[in-house]
Parts: C-alpha cells; structure tokens; sequence
C-alpha cells in the first residue's frame, strides 16, 4: 500500500518570509559574499519553495553558500541556526533526509523556536519511518502555522504509516481547505477514506479524480483495492488489470494485481505478480506476505514463514492490512 508525501510546494510560503530576509541580509551583512552574491542568495530564496519541486541548481548553490558561511568566525549562535537551518532545507530538497536531520536538530538545538527546521524536520522524520517524532514536531509546527498544508499532509501521511488513518482524513480536509482541489491531497484523502472504512467515499472521490484527470495507475490501483475492500473482485481485477496496462514495471501497482488473485484464489497469478514485484523491488512487504500466504497453501511451511518473517519485519502491520480484505495466513 502506497501513501505519497505531497511535497510542501502547495503550502502558504507567507511564514517562510522573514526567514528568507534574515539569511539573505545575513549573508550580505556578515560578509559573506559580495552584496551582489547576497542580492542573488535573497533571489534564490525567494523563487525557492522549500520543497521538493526544485531540487536543482537553487538547492545546491544554498547548501555550498551555506557551507561556506559556516567556516566563518564568529558566528552567533541565532546566525548559526538559521544556516543550519537552511542547509538542512537545503539537503532535504535533494533527499538526503538523514543529513537534513542533523542539520535541522542541530539548528533546534541552538534555537527551539526557528521554525522552518521545525517543519522540515517533521517532513524528513516522516520520510524516514519515525512517524510519533515526526507527528510530534509537525503539531508544534502547526500551533504555529495552523492550517500550513504541507504540515497537515505531512503529518495525515504519518497518521495513515501509523494506523490511524481517521486522524489522517482530518487533517487531509484541513490540507484542502488551504490547497483546494489540489489532486495529490485529493488522492491521499481517498486512501485514508479507504483504510478508515469509508469506502463508499473513498470511491466516489477516486471516480471524481479520475473524472477531472484521467486515468493514471495509482488512481486505478488504488480504487481497485477500494473495490477489493468493498468486495467487488470482478470490478477491481478490471481495475489493477488497467493500472498495469499504464504502468508494467510499477511494482506497487503489479502488487495489488496479485492481491486481488489471491483474493480470488488464484494463486498462480497470484505468485506470479508477487514475484515480479519482488523482483523490481525487495522491500515490499504485501508481496512477502501475500507470497508467504500462497505458498503456506500449497503446502511449503518453512519458505512460507520466511516470506511472513521478512514482511513482519518490514511493516508489522501487514497481516492486519491483508485482514481488512479477508486475507489471513
């Protein structure tokens, strides 16, 4: 089961602003660079939205500025932190989460108010799996920023990776209202509809997104498995057979075919595209578990407790997922 992260490009930049100012002036005022260099640091941040949508040249001209500034002497401890803050952003725009988020503790630790390292901090624990200390750090954010939509679809993702996907579809609707008919928070509100139990819901709001945007693999695989839940094999085998069709070497996509032959107790099919999806991918925890399970059935114990292990360890929660289709061991 997928859930993106809906980048942080769509969120309301206003409380970015002054943090924009106060590095680029930093810059400029400490010497850091030539005015017109600062001039054009301010630039860079001004058309950078602290996202994942630009993750170029801007991104990395930052970080390199940033590592310069802070080689320099006689830093004060608020200077530091807003460069390492920005670093931080900086390395986070080009993935490297877990650099970010030494940066953006450090930045915390020299002042636990800056809240752009807050923020991105949150995003980037998210990212890494920590959901309880990203949920954590996005809630002090957002008794800042309330209503900020990238926070709340941050942390409805962390909700959803955590079980608790009521909580998620609350603050995906809280997300919409300051991002409307945005199509990625559309599409993660629909999952978490899905996974609370609202399946009518979830699929009137697939239907409605494929309706504005076409159709697309996630959105044919994902209400394929709405489908699943509500038990409509027939409709929702039409819809993963699609979702493949558009996209063959999507392994999460070709992971909910297989989900619905087992369902349907057709376990070479079944074995076959849990297989396929391994073999793209190998941390696919549905595709162990539900590989586990058919070769359970016919009767190959050991290899089958292995597959059932792997995925356990990969998302403890993946026999309680397989139960809301009916699917037990």
């Amino acid at each position: 089961m997928r859930m993106a992260m809906n980048s942080v490009c769509d969120a309301d930049r206003g409380p970015m602003r002054e943090t924009v100012w106060r590095i680029g002036l930093m810059v400029m005022v400490l010497g850091m660079a030539a005015p017109a260099s600062g001039q054009e640091a301010v630039a860079m941040l001004q058309a950078q939205r602290w996202d994942a949508c630009l993750v170029g040249a801007p991104a990395a001209s930052m970080e390199a500025v940033c590592n310069d500034a802070l080689e320099r002497p006689g830093l004060s401890p608020a200077e530091t932190a807003v460069l390492l803050a920005l670093r931080g952003n900086a390395k986070a725009l080009r993935g490297a989460w877990a650099e970010a988020v030494e940066d953006l503790t450090r930045a915390l630790s020299l002042n636990p108010e800056e809240r752009l390292p807050r923020l991105v901090r949150g995003i980037g624990l998210v990212n890494r799996g920590e959901q309880e200390v990203g949920i954590a750090d996005l809630s002090v954010y957002l008794a800042w920023e309330p209503g900020h939509s990238g926070a709340l679809n941050a942390r409805a993702v962390a909700y959803v990776r955590s079980g608790r996907p009521a909580a998620a579809v609350v603050d995906f609707t809280e997300a919409l209202k300051a991002a409307p008919g945005h199509p990625a928070l559309l599409h993660n509100r629909a999952n978490a509809l899905r996974d609370a139990g609202q399946v009518e819901q979830a699929i009137r709001e697939y239907d409605r997104l494929i309706l504005l945007r076409g159709q697309s693999a996630p959105l044919l695989s994902d209400r394929c498995l709405a489908r699943l839940v509500r038990g409509d094999i027939r409709v929702a085998q039409a819809d993963c057979e699609a979702a493949v069709a558009l996209a063959p070497a999507d392994p999460g996509v070709i992971e909910n075919r297989g989900l619905v032959a087992l369902k349907w107790n057709q376990p070479d099919k079944a074995l076959t595209d849990f297989n396929q999806a391994l073999s793209i991918r190998q941390d696919m925890p549905w595709s162990l578990f539900g590989r586990g399970i058919v070769r359970s059935r016919r009767g190959d114990p050991q290899r089958a407790a292995a597959d059932i292990r792997a995925a356990q360890a990969l998302d403890p929660k993946v026999g309680e997922q397989f139960a809301r289709f009916g699917i037990r061991p």
